[in-house]
């Protein structure tokens, strides 16, 4: 008689030093490329294009955050937007499991929207600003496509959640996945998996202290300035 496969939850964590290194030189050379595609590569980068900079990544959660909700079949409930400043990351976490192909559209929505569509619209109606806004989350995209390139290696089965912390996710099979690897991410631990012993983070929305304090600051300087 054949064995019954053992279900087990495998932890990946993203390698965030390495990674916030890898966005900021990608965001140099494709900044580089768009200075020389363009006819006349000049805006004033003040307080204002500032927040909306900061606006453009909070908009790249929320995007997540719709693609998780169209796509699979969780709740608000299930979904936590959320900042870590001092890590240098936002992010939305989805609490509850869901199917690899759900995940994978969500991480796919901000980049293809607000990164390669738009960049495609600043050519056309020449607006150098957006396009620099979109070279920006195309590298602020980076631990989405690594992710996205991971997933493309697993079993069609596999469930993914992001129970309880910012820069970490799970990935539940009855297969193998330990040997399944992507340069950046770095699996952490592997267990049975135990629905009812899982401590999820509630929270609909998340602010690290750090988080709050820089944007205090922010707003400060908004009155100064």
């Amino acid at each position: 008689m054949k064995k019954k496969e053992t279900t087990k939850c495998y932890k990946y964590k993203f390698n965030l030093k390495a990674g916030n290194i890898m966005a900021s030189l990608i965001i140099i050379a494709l900044l580089m490329l768009v200075y020389f595609t363009f006819d006349n590569y000049y805006f004033k980068f003040e307080y204002k294009e500032l927040l909306i900079m900061i606006s453009w990544f909070i908009l790249h959660e929320i995007l997540h955050y719709i693609g998780y909700l169209i796509n699979s079949p969780v709740k608000s409930k299930d979904l936590c937007l959320g900042m870590c400043l001092e890590k240098g990351i936002m992010y939305c976490r989805c609490t509850n499991e869901i199917s690899k192909k759900a995940v994978m559209i969500s991480l796919l929505t901000p980049f293809t929207i607000i990164g390669v569509l738009t960049l495609i619209i600043s050519y056309i109606y020449d607006m150098p600003f957006l396009a620099f806004l979109s070279v920006s989350n195309i590298a602020g995209s980076y631990f989405d496509l690594l992710t996205f390139l991971q997933l493309l290696k697993m079993p069609k089965n596999i469930k993914f959640a992001e129970y309880n912390e910012c820069d970490a996710y799970y990935l539940i099979s009855e297969k193998d996945l330990s040997n399944i690897k992507v340069p950046g991410i770095n699996l952490v631990e592997t267990k049975e998996f135990d629905k009812s012993k899982i401590d999820k983070n509630s929270k609909r929305i998340e602010l690290s202290k750090a988080s709050i304090i820089i944007m205090i600051i922010l707003l400060a300087l908004g009155f100064i300035i």
